[in-house]
């Protein structure tokens, strides 16, 4: 069983002893869909795939108490933007300061969201096929922006000029021109994009293109991984993955020299730890890390891949491309870390607990409750603030979002915002 089919199968299971106001079969069905168009982004795969380029440590906006033309999101003060799963779909503001949640904004369905690197924009994907811009001084809703089919990731580049989102059912990616928020030509870029990161110097995108298969079996040819230059949008020769696995999370290191691609492979969901050099675009020797790979987050320092899996956090030693020692903090599917890498935090979903763990030793700390997570863990469940103060984790159902102060791992009141949430982000 995969990473996807193990969080469908969870989604189900939880859906089976909730009330019905929470889950109803429609929500479930909605769901499913959608998780199956965004599997691995997580952020992530949006939180992953953005790990050079929007930083997941960011926070932007103002006051909940802030007349209507100002709105919540008051520029250079940090708020959280929860998506959640109300009829019709939407995102809500929460600011930081005072922990009060702002007036929803009408977003589709918004499982997959990134905010611009000043944060005053926050792009938000609809599986229909648009991206919605989201001005963050006034948390007002700009014109959709059309896309290609069943749009899967987004990632922006370090100046902000342009987005680019991955449409997993038209096989392109689109570039969007962020000054006017108008679409460019669409890149081809295989058959089945998921995944797409951006390295730090904005020069290049590295794009998933996942092989079909069923999920249980190997695929039938190879992933690859297309590097797309920026400067004119044209796709460079794909790099082949090798094992026939499937790829749900990407990270490109701090200094840009290598793009890390995490897999899972046959009907055992074996871990596996792709190594691309940018310099030459090939791939290295897979790096086996246990079952089921859902999330990884990359050191400040560049020296450490910490790898989520169904049994705990894995740190992978980028020096040499191997595995250490599992740190066993439950099935993870979210992580963050630190702005001083000093901290890992591992989300487990089912326990409804977040985990420390301290990079220096790669020793877990006690874990902190919670109650349980997103319906469907991934990345997308946690987000930290840029300071690396607060960290806010999505709780109770996916009801409520935690607060917790990092420097004494105390959580805090839960926020209540009165609908399923499924994606946040920190705008800067």
């Amino acid at each position: 069983m995969n990473g996807m089919d193990r969080q469908l199968r969870d989604l189900l299971q939880t859906a089976a002893g909730e009330p019905p106001r929470q889950v109803t079969a429609a929500a479930v069905r909605r769901r499913v869909k959608r998780r199956r168009v965004t599997e691995g982004i997580a952020g992530i795969a949006v939180a992953a795939a953005v790990i050079a380029v929007v930083p997941v440590v960011t926070g932007a906006l103002g006051h909940a108490s802030s007349p209507p033309e100002t709105g919540i999101g008051a520029a250079g003060t940090p708020t959280v933007y929860i998506g959640d799963d109300r009829e019709g779909g939407a995102v809500t503001p929460i600011r930081i300061a005072t922990n009060t949640p702002g007036k929803p904004v009408r977003a589709g369905d918004p499982v997959i969201m990134a905010s611009a690197p000043d944060g005053k924009i926050l792009y938000v994907v609809d599986s229909d096929s648009t991206v919605l811009p989201i001005a963050t001084a006034t948390d007002t809703p700009g014109k959709p922006i059309r896309t290609g089919r069943l749009p899967a990731a987004i990632a922006v580049t370090p100046d902000g000029k342009t987005a680019y989102v991955v449409n997993s059912g038209a096989g392109t990616v689109t570039p969007i021109a962020t000054a006017t928020n108008t679409p460019g030509k669409p890149i081809k870029v295989g058959v089945n994009p998921r995944l797409i990161a951006v390295t730090p110097d904005g020069k290049t995108a590295y794009v998933v293109d996942q092989s079909p298969g069923t999920p249980l079996v190997v695929n039938a040819k190879p992933s690859t991984v297309i590097p797309v230059s920026t400067a004119t949008n044209t796709p460079a020769k794909p790099i082949k993955l090798p094992d026939h696995g499937s790829p749900f999370v990407i990270a490109v290191t701090p200094d840009g020299k290598t793009v890390y691609v995490a897999t899972t492979v046959g009907a055992a969901s074996t871990a596996e730890v792709v190594p691309i050099t940018t310099a030459t675009n090939t791939s290295g020797k897979p790096i086996k890390a246990g079952r089921g790979a859902s999330a990884m987050v990359i050191s400040p320092d560049g020296k450490t891949v910490y790898l989520a899996t169904d049994a705990g956090v894995v740190p992978i030693t980028t020096a040499t491309n191997t595995a250490g020692k599992l740190i066993r903090v439950g099935a993870t599917t979210g992580l963050v870390i630190t702005p001083d890498g000093k901290t890992v935090y591992a989300c487990d979903p089912r326990a409804g607990t977040v985990t420390p763990i301290t990079t220096a030793t790669d020793t877990a700390g006690k874990p902190i409750r919670i109650g349980a997570t997103s319906l469907i863990g991934s990345s997308s469940t946690i987000a930290i603030t840029p300071n690396g103060k607060k960290l806010y984790v999505i709780g109770r159902n996916s009801t409520t979002v935690t607060p917790i102060t990092t420097a004494t791992n105390t959580p805090g009141k839960p926020i209540r915002i009165g609908a399923t949430a499924e994606a946040i982000v920190i705008t800067p």
